[in-house]
């Protein structure tokens, strides 16, 4: 179990240098495509917080970076600041996502409450105009013998 864990902490450390070596030789529209993606995600949450966190950790990386390919350094804390980067702006994305689905739920509700509204008034409408109906009509039909035959009166 040990073993397993070093030597998957060992690919790790492997794979590191490697990435963050791709990254410096890249071409420059890809490292600015690649570094400008946390601030342009976090930008479309509309937090200007987020994304002023994101390109501030973006550029942090960036430096970090360029600093560790000229010397002996580890791209550990480049990768570690790359990833924050990519952690706050796709939070700040999933909040503004969530945000934007409450609203919709409460704009929803809002409208059914209102239909629900609408109805209850137009049934005690209904209600008021049959009362006043009954209380017109208080009085019982009269029965005829011939069942659906109209009354005759007769004038003294």
């Amino acid at each position: 179990m040990i073993d397993a864990g070093s030597n998957l902490l060992a690919s790790a450390a492997g794979i590191v240098p490697g990435t963050a070596q791709f990254l410096i030789t890249a071409p420059w529209p890809l490292m600015v495509a690649l570094f400008g993606l946390p601030p342009a995600l976090a930008a479309l949450s509309r937090s200007r917080l987020h994304t002023f966190a994101a390109a501030i950790m973006s550029l942090l990386s960036l430096v970090l970076m360029a600093q560790a390919s000229t010397g002996n350094q580890d791209y550990s804390l480049a990768m570690i600041a790359y990833c924050g980067a990519v952690l706050v702006a796709l939070g700040s994305y999933l909040e503004a996502q969530r945000a934007r689905d409450t609203l919709s739920q409460r704009q929803e509700q809002d409208r059914l409450r209102e239909e629900i509204r609408a109805f209850l008034n137009a049934l005690d409408q209904r209600t008021l105009v049959i009362d006043r109906l009954a209380a017109n009509d208080s009085s019982p039909p009269a029965q005829n013998a011939g069942h659906g035959q109209p009354e005759t009166r007769t004038s003294a």
